[in-house]
């Protein structure tokens, strides 16, 4: 299922001159509507991604997602793909964030485990199994239309 543009369209209602210190790091799936609130947020965003980089480098240009990530990792850059957290941790690094305050937003249960594995919490989102399937993640949702910023905070304990 796509999401809907109005994913997290409340999180500007939080304050728009205020940083979370809780990046995004992403997997090969986005919130299109993320890019609305990080901009407002000011949130550090990374992708952490299995798949080659020209596989990325597509799928965020098709999504009108380019340049709105401050780093990726992707297959090139790791030994290992998924479940091994490498991806993800190299991912915080990159971003300059300790990954304890990171959250992971996963929609496979092989992404879910490795950023359960790298330390972060993890946001799974019911768009390839079942929302009763994604019990291993911190928190997780059917979809994140008009869920605001700090209800995610919440619901994976970093508020």
């Amino acid at each position: 299922r796509p999401f809907e543009s109005s994913t997290i369209e409340s999180a500007a209602s939080v304050t728009s001159n205020r940083s979370v210190d809780a990046p995004w790091i992403l997997s090969t799936f986005w919130p299109t509507s993320l890019k609305i609130s990080n901009t407002w947020l000011r949130i550090p965003r990374a992708v952490g991604s299995s798949t080659p980089r020209a596989n990325l480098d597509f799928v965020t240009g098709a999504a009108g997602l380019e340049g709105l990530f401050d780093a990726s990792v992707t297959a090139e850059d790791v030994t290992l793909g998924k479940p091994d957290p490498l991806v993800f941790l190299k991912a915080a690094e990159r971003i300059g964030r300790d990954p304890a305050r990171c959250v992971v937003f996963e929609d496979a249960h092989v992404g879910i485990e490795a950023g359960k594995r790298a330390g972060m919490k993890v946001v799974a989102v019911a768009t390839t199994h079942p929302l009763k399937a994604l019990g291993a993640a911190d928190a997780a949702f059917e979809n994140l239309a008009g869920l605001a910023v700090e209800t995610i905070l919440a619901a994976v304990g970093l508020r």
